[in-house]
């Protein structure tokens, strides 16, 4: 239980920005491709992203709505100057088995009006200055056997705001309140020595039972598990050496 990860950072197909650019970083961006099946898989992306730019980040999927069949995966993302992995306004993405490591920003991060996504055995360590490894805003997305490791901030931080945001930050009022949506599926996923939390979860009210399943939450600064203002939780796991262990 208390192993380290070993994980392979190169790939055979690397694509790099440049350390004499003046704002430094490439960056990858699919955007507005609504019913078009996107594959990014087997790629190493390094010092991508630019610091303080939005949407500049590492591999992003923007606003491209319902992209059934769609994965990135296997993929290596390190020395990042913003965040790895950031999905916003899009659905039905699958993001599993990439290798995460050394990002400025969050590992991964699902945004505003995106859903049925399936997040999975991705391994995430060392993010910077306020990142947490995996972090989501709305749901139901499926967080399956990830392993967040040493980050700055928190293992998992999930955020469920009052309202949808639109693409232009305008606020959504006819796709209702997300905070009563359902969260989605979250078993087998691990928190380890992260500089804050484990696990951080706010603002989960819907009526039916939240299920947390199989968690591995070791030796984190301060709380192992916490949930704020949520209810019908139901926790099962194992935690270690944390400060507090569970709060709800």
């Amino acid at each position: 239980d208390y192993a380290a990860e070993v994980a392979l950072l190169s790939r055979n197909m690397r694509i790099k920005g440049l350390d004499e650019e003046e704002k430094k970083g490439a960056y990858l961006q699919v955007l507005h491709t609504p019913n078009i099946t996107q594959i990014i898989e087997g790629i190493e992306f390094r010092n991508m992203g630019r610091i303080g730019e939005t949407d500049r980040y590492a591999l992003q999927i923007l606003y491209s709505k319902y992209i059934d069949g769609s994965s990135i995966s296997r993929n290596s993302i390190r020395e990042s100057n913003s965040q790895g992995i950031n999905v916003e306004g899009t659905s039905q993405l699958t993001t599993s088995d990439n290798v995460i490591y050394n990002t400025y920003g969050h590992g991964i991060y699902v945004g505003s009006m995106s859903t049925l996504n399936t997040i999975e055995n991705n391994l995430i360590s060392e993010t910077g200055y306020d990142g947490h490894a995996l972090s989501n805003l709305n749901g139901p997305n499926d967080y399956i056997g990830n392993i967040a490791v040493g980050s700055r901030k928190n293992g998992f931080n999930f955020y469920n705001d009052d309202f949808i945001t639109n693409e232009d930050g305008s606020r959504n009022p006819a796709m209702g309140n997300p905070r009563k949506v359902p969260m989605g599926v979250f078993s087998g996923n691990v928190a380890k020595s992260n500089g804050e939390s484990g696990m951080v979860f706010y603002y989960h009210e819907q009526e039916g039972s939240i299920f947390f399943r199989n968690c591995k939450v070791l030796k984190n600064r301060y709380h192992g598990f916490y949930l704020y203002l949520s209810q019908h939780a139901k926790v099962s796991g194992m935690f270690a050496d944390n400060e507090i262990g569970v709060e709800m």
